[in-house]
């Protein structure tokens, strides 16, 4: 399976490659009205808004450092688009199950991260599920005129 790579602060995570619409340079957002944790703005792309959430501050509490490999990845498709600002984007992998560790347990983790790490010669990683990210109210405000690509 081929996985994009990124990084929230030292720890590394992977979002499946055949969920990505289009990775992007950190843009200015809009202002978003208040909403979920993590809510860092709307991206106007393709005629619409697309939510955007700092996966940073949704996993540590801190904001995402912009720096040069800092990105938006787009995921989704006719569902929704879903932007997921995160740090270190500059990595993809082919990691299958002889990459993968014990699942970790699952209880105490959020809905959002996978409880299998996979392992390489760069170090852990463990796969993002950005659909449990999507939620009702994010996809209220992107509004129906998004065109997925």
């Amino acid at each position: 399976m081929l996985l994009l790579l990124f990084k929230l602060g030292a720890r590394r995570y992977a979002l499946d490659a055949m969920a990505v619409a289009q990775v992007l340079p950190v843009p200015t957002l809009e202002p978003a009205p208040p909403g979920p944790q993590g809510l860092a703005g709307l991206l106007r792309y393709r005629g619409g808004l697309v939510p955007v959430l700092d996966l940073r501050q949704i996993a540590e509490g801190e904001p995402c450092v912009l720096a040069l490999s800092s990105r938006v990845i787009l995921v989704g498709g006719r569902d929704g688009l879903l932007g997921l600002l995160a740090e270190h984007v500059t990595d993809t992998a082919h990691l299958d199950a002889a990459h993968q560790l014990a699942a970790i347990a699952r209880q105490s983790g959020p809905d959002w991260l996978d409880p299998t790490l996979y392992e390489d010669e760069e170090g852990l990683a463990q796969r993002v599920h950005w659909a449990a990210l999507l939620t009702p109210e994010l996809r209220a405000l992107a509004g129906p005129e998004v065109d997925p690509p």
